[in-house]
């Protein structure tokens, strides 16, 4: 769940979303201001090829308004064209987490990405 519970008992939302055009959404989680946050990215019909573009313009947003000095993603190991979408995005693979996902009553491995504000603002803002 993406809810925190506060000091006082009360619940509040723990995350950043962002629709994308009614076609699905891009939603950052573990956020560290002003350091990092997790990402991730869904589309409702399922087609990730020729949104790479959409996904790292939302990124870029995402650094220039809050600042981070990384964004990280995981992506399970059954999950080829994710995993295929991430790296032609710009993430760079950092390692695997094992047995890190459920499905079908299997573990799975996943892949750990990330990538930097440099190599998303070029140097306008670095």
């Amino acid at each position: 769940m993406f809810l925190s519970v506060n000091e006082d008992l009360s619940v509040s939302a723990k995350g950043l979303i962002f629709e994308v055009d009614d076609v699905g959404i891009l939603y950052l989680t573990h956020i560290m201001p002003g350091f990092s946050a997790l990402a991730h990215f869904a589309f409702w019909d399922r087609r990730l090829r020729g949104r790479e573009e959409l996904i790292r313009k939302m990124i870029e947003f995402a650094f220039e308004t809050y600042g981070f000095q990384r964004i990280e993603t995981r992506v399970a190991l059954y999950a080829v064209p994710a995993m295929a979408a991430t790296e032609r995005i710009g993430f760079v693979k950092e390692g695997r987490a094992r047995e890190a996902v459920r499905r079908n009553g299997e573990w799975y491995d996943v892949n750990l990405y990330s990538i930097l504000r440099r190599e998303v603002l070029n140097g306008s803002e670095a």
